[in-house]
């Protein structure tokens, strides 16, 4: 026979059918600890596996990368057969001579542009030739009375900021431009390439009638 415990309004309540050493022996279910309790015959669930986020940016990052120019993240980039087109250049590319004479300019310490052009839109490219000379007398190289600069939308290329002494082989055959090749300068489009000179104000060099010669060549290739 159970007993019955009377509640606060005088009437039996559920705890009064509950044997009262049972309360006891339960404990409140503890959604970090405990499963969820399940009806009998449900399935159980699939296993599931831990999400490993940098295996799984790993992965993406193989799969969009860009192989020889070609990507599946940019499927209408070109596809280079070889070696990437800043390396070699690829078919479809075109090669380019710029080249530009100016007389002397006065001793000034001001620079000025010699030969300079403007990579179109859709066009990367690379620079691996180039020359500089002066056609007068008395130019010693280091002296500072002449210095070029090669500039990417006017601000200096590392290492060739400071050019002073003459880059090429020069004489009855004409101008032979350094290689570059080994080394080339990467260029992108939109962007304005110069070689500009400045004549110090300390120099005694001759301006009439000499002139300073510039050279870059390399080539361009399309982007999309």
């Amino acid at each position: 026979m159970i007993a019955r415990r009377p509640t606060r309004f005088g009437r039996p309540g559920m705890g009064a059918y509950i044997p009262a050493d049972v309360p006891g022996l339960l404990h409140p279910w503890n959604s970090t600890t405990q499963p969820v309790p399940v009806p009998p015959g449900t399935p159980a669930p699939p296993v599931t596996q831990t999400l490993d986020l940098e295996s799984l940016a790993n992965e993406q990052e193989g799969i969009f990368k860009s192989y020889n120019g070609r990507s599946l993240a940019i499927p209408d980039q070109p596809a280079y057969d070889a070696r990437p087109p800043y390396i070699e250049m690829p078919g479809g590319g075109q090669p380019y001579f710029a080249n530009s004479p100016i007389q002397t300019p006065t001793n000034d310490g001001n620079d000025y542009t010699v030969v300079s052009f403007t990579l179109p839109f859709g066009w990367d490219g690379r620079i691996d030739k180039l020359a500089c000379y002066y056609t007068g007398p008395g130019f010693i190289p280091g002296s500072g009375f002449l210095t070029w600069r090669l500039l990417k939308n006017n601000q200096a290329i590392k290492g060739y900021d400071a050019i002073q002494f003459c880059i090429g082989a020069f004489g009855q055959g004409g101008i032979q431009p350094m290689d570059l090749s080994h080394s080339p300068i990467r260029t992108y489009a939109g962007e304005t390439i110069s070689l500009v000179v400045n004549h110090a104000v300390a120099s005694t060099l001759p301006i009439v009638g000499t002139f300073v010669y510039g050279i870059i060549g390399g080539y361009n290739y399309a982007t999309k």
